[in-house]
């Protein structure tokens, strides 16, 4: 049995397991873009003269990884983007460039997310993750 006696201690828990799981998002978008997961209608050259295939991961030159941001706009509130200019056309697709959508790969939503945000393929699952967070933070009395 649970017994509450703080609202403050409560809060903390939630505020540092969603700041822990946050941290494990950020980590699984980057395991995403690098995950030999994505198909590709043709062979490249990479920008280091490799040749690659289809499946394969989605670094070539490592801007868009690198420039994987995350910011903390409140105190529950996060944003993550990237800002290399070419990110959105990796993301979505761009003329015959299939889409990549690394950030579906990378986090899987509850089951009253929309269907494409219920992938059991992801690499992490946010609802489990937030909850075995909280379930450590957790030192309410």
């Amino acid at each position: 049995m649970l017994k509450l006696t703080n609202l403050d201690h409560l809060l903390d828990a939630c505020h540092t397991a969603w700041q822990d799981t946050v941290d494990d998002i950020d980590t699984a978008n980057r395991q995403a873009l690098q995950s030999t997961r994505y198909n590709w209608p043709r062979a490249t050259t990479r920008s280091d003269g490799t040749t690659v295939t289809s499946p394969r991961d989605i670094i070539d030159t490592g801007h868009l990884i690198e420039s994987q941001q995350i910011d903390r706009l409140s105190s529950d509130t996060y944003q993550l983007t990237w800002g290399a200019d070419y990110a959105t056309d990796v993301h979505e697709g761009n003329g015959n460039k299939p889409a990549r959508p690394w950030t579906n790969e990378a986090i899987k939503g509850d089951n009253t997310a929309p269907p494409h945000w219920q992938n059991p393929n992801a690499i992490l699952d946010v609802p489990a993750t937030f909850t075995e967070r909280f379930r450590a933070t957790e030192r309410i009395t």
